[in-house]
């Protein structure tokens, strides 16, 4: 039986006009454990826009093993050997269409793309998620897969001043996701 979630808010009830908005097209390959789609993210509203937009890819923070983690303990997260899945931004624009580019940081946990003053806000991004062999809101164990949330770029939480915190819970969004099963 396959099982899949999506989370559209991550707390219950209508998000305000000026949160972040995302529109997600994206198709579910469970022979694979791919995800693979286009997600336009819309910031709302920001204070300075030559602050580049910081973007959270969670798969990536499970690339390999935590230090505190050995064999007893690893096997409550992984059914089997440490599996990290892993997501990839394949192609970056702008909300108007315009070429850009997202930079990975060191760790590739999150990536930067700046937004040029003369286009509209916002960038529409591909990407290629990689669902791990994981227990959990984010992973595959035998048919089942749960997509509860990271399993596409997400910005990173705001301070009220307008810089980005990646160590932050993610801010309240509205989300329109579009699932195919392929």
């Amino acid at each position: 039986m396959l099982a899949a979630f999506a989370v559209a808010s991550a707390l219950a009830g209508p998000a305000a006009a000026e949160t972040p908005r995302y529109c997600i097209d994206a198709v579910l390959d469970p022979e694979r454990s791919t995800v693979e789609g286009t997600v336009a993210i819309d910031p709302g509203p920001r204070a300075d826009r030559d602050t580049p937009l910081l973007l959270l890819l969670y798969p990536q923070r499970f690339a390999g093993a935590p230090p505190e983690f050995d064999e007893r303990n690893a096997r409550w997260i992984y059914p089997g050997s440490v599996d990290g899945g892993g997501m990839a931004i394949t192609s970056c624009r702008t909300a108007s269409g315009a070429d850009c580019v997202a930079v990975l940081s060191e760790d590739g946990t999150t990536a930067t793309v700046t937004v040029p003053d003369d286009e509209e806000d916002g960038v529409v991004l591909e990407f290629r998620t990689v669902v791990p062999e994981r227990f959990g809101a984010f992973g595959r164990d035998g048919d089942e897969i749960v997509l509860g949330g990271g399993w596409h770029p997400l910005l990173a939480a705001r301070h009220a001043e307008g810089s980005s915190d990646a160590t932050l819970p993610v801010e309240r969004s509205d989300h329109s996701l579009t699932l195919h099963l392929g």
